[in-house]
């Protein structure tokens, strides 16, 4: 299959914020990983994929896939919302619209989404980073699980 991965997000580079104690921003996370925001979503969405069985096609072999997938990213951000002064829950959401494309031309489409939220007394990197990763596995295996639905009842 040819993997495709758009991103339609507002916020080029960031993908979260941290807030002080009165539910202020105070900073910006950003993800850093070579190729940036859009490569990390790709490896990833490829790496689960391939576990579910799917052979993801690098660029040159890509002419060739008998399934083209197309992932629009609209959302990937991860925010705390503060209940106290010391404490509060951090929301990651992930929105992506899987297009997906057969070789005999039919074509199907599907939102998205997840979401996770986490506890936490002192909101820290880790805790930003695994609310946020677990939101992008959510969604990605949703999504790779009606894949291969969609895949088994379009015969291939």
């Amino acid at each position: 299959m040819r993997l495709s991965i758009i991103d339609k997000r507002k916020r080029d580079k960031a993908v979260g914020v941290k807030k002080n104690g009165w539910n202020v921003d105070s900073a910006t996370v950003y993800l850093e990983y070579e190729g940036g925001v859009t490569q990390w979503l790709h490896d990833a969405l490829a790496s689960e994929l391939q576990r579910a069985g799917f052979a993801v096609l690098g660029q040159q072999d890509a002419a060739h896939a008998r399934l083209h997938l197309r992932a629009v990213v609209s959302e990937f951000f991860v925010e705390p919302k503060m209940m106290w002064i010391f404490g509060g829950t951090t929301h990651g959401l992930v929105l992506v619209e899987l297009r997906v494309r057969f070789t005999d031309g039919s074509e199907f489409a599907r939102l998205f989404k997840g979401h996770e939220t986490g506890a936490y007394r002192w909101a820290s990197d880790a805790e930003t980073e695994a609310v946020l990763m677990s939101a992008t596995q959510a969604a990605f295996a949703k999504m790779t699980r009606e894949l291969c639905n969609l895949v088994t009842r379009h015969g291939g």
